[in-house]
């Protein structure tokens, strides 16, 4: 490509293995994955077919099909669909004949686009042997004289192919698909003949093809490995397709037929075996073995994986593999299983076509983030929550998994990245993402190491008007005065998307509650759930919150729970859940080192305020009193309390009576 373009300024490809070919020193390469949207592919079909009662068929089958559904977000293949005369699509409800694969696809775009007459059959193979030279030599354009291509058959075949140059009689084929559709189509025929000297003609073409790369594992391991070098990636995801008896009927006017293959199972297991021995490292490669395994519709171990996870049995490494390829592939959702763990096991990204995805603690590195982002990105819009949390995921691991939100057609909502080893690095990388594409609304980054940049690039985001983001977890963190002073200062510039912050296990001082409570005091602020557990505040740090949350009572949730506040320190609490204006619903006071006395005064207060719900008072110094107290409360009949947390609390048999009591006369508390 650089010899061919050397003073392009953009360069467009669709193909990954393309991209890879550009020069590094002629161009800084950036990824922009573009395709259709739900709404866009139903436009598209309703403009092209004229039929709208057919058009309402095609688009229903789609979205009945989450595999069609995601072929059809490259425009591409809708223009395929479109172009199918109506008549080849007019199935039963079933849809039984609507095409499932991309193979299927081509095969009836070809049987329409070609006329019927006793010459097609040769003029296809005939171009057929001429896409697969050009492929194979790298090459798009060609002359009719090169391969005594006669005038009738370019006419022909005018839909296929288009003039370059009349004078000189060049040709190209309509795109580099097509090209590979062919010559996949004219490897099967030959290979379906049988014709000793027509096999050995594929093998001067440097290709080993023959019946034996599908029986034997090295040598489709071999065209495999081939194709790819060769950017003929489709070619080989057709020629497995044309394998199923389907694609032979469907083509039995074009195709030499063989009474005797190998079977399908006999490649799909050659396939899997493939996958399980890929690098994890190389997306592209493990992209194009499991498009393979579409072309050959492979779904017949659903059931068996299904009855497995459903006894709680563990996977070998075939039936690990099967699980993907039916969660990629499948029309079924496996609504609950479990991931696998093993030594033998490489543990591969798997997309849920629910929408809702876990693969916490897999040990997962930066190279299964490649594989994973590069499978999402073929299907982007049905992904709503992926949480990777607890893997070996560094900052080169963010940058695949941001180029999920970059895609605008991504509708990722949650994401979670907890304990991954990500620096300041990985922030920039994923603050970048999202101002591109706004539509995460959680997202996850405790226990990693953020310190002050990190929090600088993460306030900036939360700056910027058009983030959406409401909920964001920075527990234990390491951020520190500095890294709260931002956090407030961008949070007051955009106030209104926010609804939960998690700062636990962060050293905040008195002087970083004031500006936290800087925030909360804006009148803008929604913030309804605050995190502060384990920082380290006091009795004063509580004069400082309450106040603020007098003159903003948009809190809901507030956990100061493992701080160090004193008897002062739950009076002021105290007199703020007494205000009317509060409107707290729950409070975590665990193991904040509370005492009788600040039982008494938490229920002298919400005996005039019951708004709370729920109270966590566990690992506290509660003794007879205390409870004595606390049942007094329950006992009140306006008391609205739901939960209360009491445990490891020196609490007795007599204290246990004493509750028991109360909630039978008032039993609110759930």
């Amino acid at each position: 490509m650089g010899n061919l373009l050397p003073n392009a300024q953009i360069w467009i490809t669709s193909r990954p293995a393309a991209a890879n070919q550009i020069p590094v020193r002629f161009i800084d390469r950036v990824t922009e994955i573009q395709g259709f949207n739900d709404e866009q592919k139903e436009e598209y079909f309703r403009k092209s077919i004229s039929d709208q009662i057919m058009a309402n068929k095609v688009i229903s089958h789609i979205q009945k099909s989450p595999r069609i559904n995601s072929m059809c977000y490259s425009p591409d293949y809708c223009r395929i669909i479109a172009a199918i005369p109506e008549e080849m699509f007019r199935t039963d409800e079933t849809g039984s004949d609507f095409p499932k694969t991309v193979t299927q696809m081509y095969s009836k775009l070809l049987l329409a686009q070609t006329e019927l007459n006793p010459e097609r059959r040769e003029t296809i193979i005939a171009l057929g042997k001429i896409t697969l030279d050009l492929l194979i030599n790298r090459k798009s354009l060609f002359c009719d004289e090169d391969y005594e291509l006669s005038a009738e058959r370019v006419k022909a075949s005018s839909s296929i192919i288009k003039v370059i140059d009349e004078k000189r009689k060049s040709f190209s084929f309509m795109n580099h698909r097509t090209q590979e559709f062919l010559a996949a189509l004219y490897v099967t025929d030959v290979i379906n003949g049988g014709n000793p000297l027509h096999i050995r003609d594929l093998s001067s073409l440097k290709l080993e093809l023959g019946e034996q790369c599908f029986t034997h594992y090295n040598s489709l391991q071999k065209v495999f490995d081939s194709t790819l070098q060769k950017l003929m990636d489709l070619f080989f995801c057709f020629l497995l397709g044309f394998r199923l008896k389907s694609s032979r009927i469907a083509l039995k006017d074009l195709l030499t037929q063989r009474s005797r293959s190998s079977p399908s199972s006999q490649i799909i297991q050659h396939i899997k075996t493939m996958i399980m021995n890929s690098s994890s490292d190389i997306a592209v490669e493990s992209s194009l073995l499991f498009d393979a395994l579409k072309e050959l519709d492979e779904r017949s171990l659903i059931q068996e994986i299904k009855t497995r996870l459903k006894s709680g049995l563990g996977l070998s490494p075939d039936e690990f593999s099967a699980l993907m390829i039916v969660l990629l592939n499948s029309e079924e959702k496996l609504e609950e299983f479990k991931h696998h763990q093993s030594q033998e096991l490489k543990p591969r990204p798997v997309l849920k076509t629910s929408g809702e995805h876990e693969l916490r603690s897999c040990d997962i590195s930066d190279g299964g983030c490649a594989v994973l982002s590069s499978a999402l990105r073929s299907n982007p819009s049905h992904l709503r929550e992926l949480d990777l949390s607890e893997n070996d995921i560094t900052d080169s691991g963010v940058m695949h998994i941001s180029d999920l939100p970059e895609n605008p057609q991504c509708k990722l909502e949650k994401l979670g990245l907890r304990s991954c080893h990500i620096s300041d690095g990985g922030c920039a990388v994923l603050s970048s993402a999202l101002r591109l594409n706004p539509s995460l609304r959680e997202l996850d980054l405790s226990e990693n190491v953020i310190k002050e940049l990190g929090v600088k690039i993460l306030s900036d985001l939360l700056a910027d008007p058009q983030c959406k983001l409401e909920k964001l977890g920075l527990r234990s963190c390491r951020i520190s005065d500095g890294g709260c002073a931002v956090l407030s200062s961008a949070l007051r510039s955009n106030p209104s998307h926010l609804r939960e912050l998690d700062l636990s296990e962060n050293n905040i001082t008195e002087s970083e509650v004031k500006q936290i409570s800087a925030l909360l005091e804006h009148p803008r602020c929604k913030l309804e759930k605050l995190g502060l557990r384990s920082c380290h505040i006091s009795d004063g740090g509580c004069a400082v919150l309450s106040s603020a949350l007098r003159l903003n009572p948009s809190l809901r949730e507030l956990d100061l729970s493992e701080n160090v506040i004193k008897e002062l320190g739950v009076k002021i609490l105290s007199d703020l859940l007494a205000d009317p204006q509060c409107k707290l619903e729950k409070l975590g006071l665990r193991s904040c080192r509370i005492s009788d006395g600040g039982c008494a005064v938490l229920s002298s207060a919400l005996r005039l305020n019951p708004s709370l719900r729920e109270l966590d008072l566990s690992e506290n110094v509660i003794k007879e009193l205390g409870v004595k107290i606390l049942s007094d409360l329950l006992a009140d009949t306006q008391c609205k309390l739901e939960k209360l947390g009491l445990r490891s609390c020196h609490i007795s048999d007599r204290g246990c009576a004493v509750l028991s009591s109360a909630l039978r006369s008032n039993p609110s508390l759930r």
